[in-house]
């Protein structure tokens, strides 16, 4: 689920039932050392070269893409589920346009495209989506982190490391559960901590990352 729409759902304990994101795993971390799996960008890329040209699609098939994200900014957030999965089924033929999505005036298809890119985990879109990290929206950039680390791309920790410091605990929620997704480690980071004990774990988390940052080549 988008993370726009995932702010406005209630706490922890309702997140279990949520179809494309379960968020449960957050809300009860245990520590262990980190373990990236993969250098960035290595698991998305894996018998799907970066540079390999889409394949050319039928001017049918590029008006129904077309067609399909041109009604995200009018959609209900169920219809906008309903037109993301009908944009999934598309495969990578629907990535050059969710690329162009996201730098579109709207930030609903913005938010969208992002999330769909993280789903799709075509290494093409990765510098695209290392871009929408400086996106004004903070919906657009934590959907374009997210889809960064789904990918194998490290390029977003420092942008989820920030997000376990935000005064919204689903924010703190979604990216404690995005960077366990990609280590398989919290560091004991509870997203309803007390201060104190989020601050530690943050610290550990930096700590972590400036020590891998140190030894990639």
């Amino acid at each position: 689920m988008p993370f726009s729409l995932l702010r406005r759902r209630a706490a922890c304990a309702l997140l279990p039932g949520l179809s494309f994101l379960l968020l449960a795993g957050a809300c009860t971390g245990a520590a262990r050392a980190p373990a990236p799996r993969g250098s960035a960008g290595a698991a998305a890329a894996a018998g799907r070269p970066g540079d390999r040209p889409f394949a050319e699609l039928t001017p049918q098939a590029q008006a129904d893409i077309g067609m399909l994200i041109g009604r995200i900014p009018s959609a209900s957030p169920e219809q906008r589920m309903e037109i993301a999965t009908r944009l999934v089924r598309f495969g990578e033929a629907a990535v050059p346009q969710l690329v162009e999505g996201l730098s579109h005036p709207d930030p609903s298809v913005r938010i969208t495209s992002a999330y769909l890119l993280g789903l799709l985990k075509d290494p093409r879109s990765l510098d695209a989506l290392y871009r929408a990290l400086s996106d004004p929206l903070e919906d657009v950039r934590f959907e374009a982190g997210t889809a960064l680390l789904r990918a194998g791309d490290d390029r977003a920790v420092p942008l989820l490391l920030h997000g376990l410091e935000h005064p919204d605990p689903l924010v703190r929620a979604r990216a404690i559960t995005v960077l366990q997704g990609r280590t398989g480690s919290t560091l004991d980071f509870r997203p309803d901590a007390t201060p104190e004990d989020r601050a530690a774990a943050v610290a550990r988390w930096r700590a972590w990352y400036e020590q891998r940052r140190r030894r990639a080549p």
